[in-house]
């Protein structure tokens, strides 16, 4: 059985998100809970999730993820 958190390294999270708006971080945790507790985050949902779809996010924030067509994943997240 999963564990119902995450390790949170505070320095990391701040030096990783740098370049990324506020709202920008909101989305991201979103993303990265999204993931935890479904296994990935099906981009076709992204609307409904952060209000936003896949390209139309920025390309930092689109870096944080891997692109797998239907669906997206933070590698970091997953090891």
């Amino acid at each position: 059985m999963k564990a119902p958190a995450f390790q949170f390294y505070a320095q990391d999270f701040l030096t990783g998100c740098t370049y990324l708006t506020n709202e920008e971080i909101g989305m991201y945790v979103k993303m990265l809970c999204k993931q935890w507790t479904d296994g990935n985050i099906p981009k076709k949902r992204l609307g409904f999730l952060i209000g936003f779809e896949w390209d139309k996010l920025s390309e930092e924030l689109q870096g944080k993820f891997q692109d797998f067509g239907e669906y997206v994943i933070n590698e970091r997240l997953e090891i």
